[in-house]
């Protein structure tokens, strides 16, 4: 189970995305950029999430910090609608993604999902396997993929993969592997969360298929 840290200095809107969160993620939550640092050095979460509106800027500060420092992890700035003049900045920043408040379930779990993502393609590794993976049935849910699969590459395309190391072969687990994203310079192997929520879900946020429509509608 990834760990998703939530900043907000908002007590509603903080709870409202802990919720949000923890559908699928261990959470940590906190009311304001020290308190987050904190909760990083603490928890080493796999992905943070961090209001940002008008006057409440301090999420910036915090980005260059963690660039500064190195801190390697994907963090998602969720912004109020008076604060998208400040989606450049951020992203020069490291901000993986610029989100407008409020959000649904489906359009959180897609950031995250992607979020998690690009940062293990960046690292040249693997998503670490899910503890949903661990204690389910993996031919059953490599099956309801399969099902559930709305993106055209994905198609029956889910399936259980596993490696040699030595002499033994490492846990199965879920992945696809798609040749859309190959096509494009990405990475071709996806897994269980991106798969879920993305793929099986709300396909159209896949950076292959955006490309794809974008060059066939030309």
């Amino acid at each position: 189970m990834s760990t998703v840290l939530i900043v907000h200095h908002n007590d509603e809107a903080r709870q409202a995305l802990a919720t949000l969160a923890a559908k699928h993620h261990s959470v940590v939550v906190a009311p304001d950029v020290n308190s987050g640092l904190k909760g990083i050095r603490k928890h080493h979460p796999s992905v943070g999430v961090a209001g940002i509106e008008a006057r409440q800027l301090a999420v910036l500060t915090m980005l260059k910090y963690l660039k500064d420092n190195r801190m390697d992890f994907p963090m998602l700035l969720v912004a109020s609608a008076d604060a998208g003049q400040y989606q450049q900045i951020a992203m020069k920043l490291g901000a993986r993604a610029f989100l407008e408040y409020p959000l649904d379930q489906a359009k959180f779990d897609v950031a995250v999902s992607m979020a998690l993502q690009d940062h293990h393609d960046g690292r040249k590794e693997p998503v670490p396997l899910t503890s949903h993976e661990r204690k389910t049935n993996l031919t059953q849910l490599e099956n309801h993929l399969n099902r559930q699969m709305k993106c055209f590459a994905g198609k029956n395309q889910v399936f259980l993969q596993s490696f040699l190391v030595g002499t033994e072969k490492t846990k199965p687990r879920i992945c696809l592997k798609c040749h859309l994203r190959r096509e494009f310079g990405l990475t071709e192997r996806v897994y269980y969360e991106y798969i879920r929520d993305v793929c099986a879900g709300d396909y159209r946020s896949c950076p292959a298929v955006q490309q794809f429509q974008a060059r066939n509608s030309a």
